[in-house]
């Protein structure tokens, strides 16, 4: 089973800017999941199952009401009508028994039960959430068929015993702090821009904050009495063919309670720095603004970014990705922030800083933590943090060698 997108499609005079159509593994198309996607994208809605008490009679009567949803919301309810084709498919060639995809409309409710409960929750390990969205998705899709008359509505719930279970399994499967180097591939290439893509690479490159991306200035300036470079003047360092690292002073950190955060130097790759050349010569809006970074809101356009832009970047590219039909190929979770990215740069950064030494040996007084405060912009001046912030590491880089299999 796969699904694919059309998009700008006209049927007649009825325009469908977009939707998906869903091909068995034989290569014939399933129509009725494919209309399903057509009037969602169409009209902007799907069917919800409601019951009223008629005030004449004294019955209760089963209505089915109108509820709008997003574009992100359909490209989710897509995704989870072809995980459920797939389920369906495979269990029909296990079971001749079983209804085939073309049928899967007779598939009873204990049948849809089944794979909600037995299949996703104990098989694969599904939290309460992603249960509760499979339950609304493959009711509203057995709701809109019931319009047709073709079957009817379907009586969709998680066992009582099993939601314990869900619940578990949202634990087990925690926001490791650092981002699978695929993972971040696949981030970027959902990247609307040339600007969004390098806010998440100042992040994991860098090991940026949010924030401290609005810190990076064009123009050269001055700090505590001494000049320093903008970017306009890293551009021309790109001219020495030689050069593969560029220094920049970042000053504007996050302060850390009362005690502030040091400006620090960071250190930019070359292939970041010719993509920033290549973002301020062909996209970056005219401004007046010194920062490298500018909005493209149309009220807003040309401003600097907010301090929580990369932060709404990361989030918007993180939604993309865990509706996508390849979520279960990917090692990203709800909870992962931008911050992760800079806590993966952290990662990468502390296991070569290690230089052969087991980094399990690393004590809080090494040398290595001194680094890496230096680099992360850490005052690391309490044994209590100095601890934490190494074990953070430790245990960071063990998750690093197994998942990148180094």
């Amino acid at each position: 089973m796969e699904k694919f997108i059309h998009n700008s499609n006209y049927m007649k005079s009825i325009q469908v800017d977009r939707f998906v159509s869903f091909i068995d593994s034989e290569g014939l198309p399933v129509l009725l999941p494919t209309l399903f996607s057509i009037s969602m994208n169409r009209m902007g809605y799907v069917p919800e199952r409601k019951e009223r008490v008629n005030k004449t009679t004294g019955e209760v009567e089963v209505i089915l009401d109108k509820i709008e949803v997003s574009q992100h919301t359909i490209n989710q309810y897509e995704g989870v009508i072809l995980h459920f084709l797939q389920y369906v498919e495979q269990q029909s060639q296990v079971n001749s028994k079983l209804p085939n995809v073309h049928m899967h409309t007779h598939a009873t409710s204990e049948f849809i039960n089944t794979y909600l409960n037995d299949y996703l929750i104990s098989d694969l390990k599904k939290g309460i959430n992603t249960a509760t969205q499979v339950r609304s998705v493959l009711t509203a899709y057995y709701n809109y068929l019931s319009l047709f008359e073709i079957t009817n509505t379907k009586n969709l719930y998680i066992y009582p015993k099993l939601r314990k279970e869900a619940q578990k399994n949202v634990i087990r499967k925690r926001a490791y702090k650092y981002i699978l180097k695929s993972t971040r591939t696949m981030m970027l290439l959902e990247c609307k821009t040339v600007r969004d893509e390098l806010l998440l690479r100042f992040g994991f490159e860098c090991g940026l904050r949010s924030m401290e991306n609005t810190s990076l200035f064009l123009e050269n300036f001055t700090y505590a009495k001494k000049p320093v470079k903008g970017f306009l003047t890293l551009f021309d360092e790109l001219k020495q063919k030689d050069k593969q690292v560029f220094e920049y002073l970042l000053i504007i950190t996050k302060a850390r309670r009362n005690e502030g955060s040091p400006a620090r130097i960071i250190y930019i790759p070359r292939s970041l720095l010719e993509k920033c050349h290549q973002y301020y010569l062909t996209e970056r809006p005219d401004s007046n603004s010194n920062s490298l970074f500018v909005s493209y809101e149309t009220n807003h356009s040309g401003n600097a970014i907010t301090v929580k832009c990369a932060t709404r970047i990361f989030t918007e590219v993180k939604n993309k990705l865990l509706s996508s039909s390849s979520v279960d190929d990917i090692v990203l979770n709800e909870e992962n922030s931008y911050h992760h990215l800079r806590h993966s740069f952290a990662t990468e950064k502390f296991h070569v800083l290690c230089r052969g030494t087991p980094h399990h040996s690393i004590t809080p007084g090494h040398a290595v933590i001194s680094e890496m405060a230096r680099l992360m912009g850490h005052k690391i001046n309490k044994k209590e943090f100095a601890q934490e912030v190494t074990m953070r590491y430790i245990r960071s880089v063990d998750f690093m060698l197994i998942a990148e299999k180094v």
